[in-house]
């Protein structure tokens, strides 16, 4: 759905480029049609990403009456709108795993899932949103721009603000988030 936010966003992209700015959704010139398709690919990435608070959506799923071949005793199908499966009944990582669009476990049905669901600008916290654009903007500047030197100048700015916008995130979580190490906030590692 593209609304005045999900503009918002484009244009916050644009600005970072120093290009003119859409009218709205329905612009239909070379840069609107070149933004529109960055933000299909670019959004769910972003979303993938992370376990971003906005995005996480829980689903109870019942088991299918198709079996595994081999390996599993159930099969679950992925709910709708599913990026990423982040947790199968409390646990990150057991034994379960995500095959064809299915979840594979010996856990019984129903089984409890959280995962990052397919969200749009208007769910997104303001700071990812901000970083959507950010990551938008790096990866149009050459076809924009004709710049190469000013993505790699967006690439610095989005490493900095990935690491505040996930630190911020987590904070607002009550389970601990789990960071990449290269991802790792300067004062959280200082704790270590």
């Amino acid at each position: 759905m593209i609304n005045d936010v999900t503009v918002a966003v484009w244009n916050q992209a644009l600005l970072c480029l120093a290009q003119p700015l859409l009218s709205g959704p329905d612009d239909d010139s070379e840069t609107a049609r070149r933004v529109r398709v960055q933000w299909a690919v670019s959004r769910p990435a972003v979303l993938r990403s992370y376990p971003w608070n906005c995005a996480m959506r829980r689903a109870l799923l019942p088991a299918l009456v198709e079996k595994p071949a081999w390996g599993f005793a159930n099969a679950f199908s992925l709910p709708t709108g599913c990026l990423r499966l982040w947790e199968v009944d409390g646990q990150k990582r057991g034994p379960w795993t995500v095959e064809g669009g299915r979840v594979l476990t010996d856990l019984p049905g129903p089984l409890r899932v959280r995962f990052v669901a397919d969200i749009e600008a208007h769910q997104m916290d303001p700071a990812l949103r901000l970083l959507m654009a950010k990551e938008m903007a790096a990866d149009l500047a050459m076809a924009l721009t004709n710049n190469a030197t000013l993505g790699q100048s967006l690439a610095a700015d989005i490493k900095r603000l990935r690491v505040e916008t996930r630190a911020s995130d987590a904070m607002e979580a009550n389970d601990q988030q789990f960071y990449d190490r290269d991802d790792m906030p300067d004062w959280l590692d200082v704790r270590r």
